[in-house]
Formats: C-alpha cells, sequence, structure tokens
C-alpha cells in the first residue's frame, strides 16, 4: 500500500514542509518530554521550579491528545 501526499506549491509550503518533517518534530518533542523536562522534574534544575516543569509537560502532552498525534511522541 502506498500513501501520496499531494499539495498546491507555493500556497501550501507549509503544510508540505511540516509533512516532511514530521517525524523530526515528534522526535524533538519526545526528547523535550522524556529528556529535558523528565531531567528538571527527577533531577531539578538550578533555572527551573520542578513544579513548573511538570505542569508544562502535562499540559503539552494534554495539547498533544487533543490534537490526536500524542501517540506520535510515545507519551
Amino acid at each position: 500500500m502506498k500513501g501520496i501526499l499531494k499539495f498546491q506549491l507555493p500556497e501550501e509550503a507549509v503544510e508540505h514542509e511540516l509533512a516532511l518533517k514530521g517525524s523530526a518534530l515528534a522526535a524533538a518533542l519526545h526528547d523535550f518530554l522524556y529528556q529535558d523536562l523528565r531531567a528538571v522534574i527527577k533531577y531539578g534544575d538550578s533555572d527551573l521550579d520542578t513544579a513548573h516543569a511538570e505542569k508544562w509537560r502535562d499540559k503539552l502532552i494534554e495539547r498533544l491528545e487533543e490534537a490526536g498525534v500524542v501517540h506520535l511522541v510515545h507519551v
């Protein structure tokens, strides 16, 4: 099975770029959630408040769920 995406360029250039780099975006979100925020929450950080990091992590997960893409970052 094949899937073909077609874009009307240059009008849909942003959508085209997102389609091309979607896996990189998912990887960046995954790293942010599971490396950066996790490290702040687990070990603390002199520049960031742990409670705030937890709230931002939960908010990001909520937004990903609402967008229906939470599975793309393995939450």
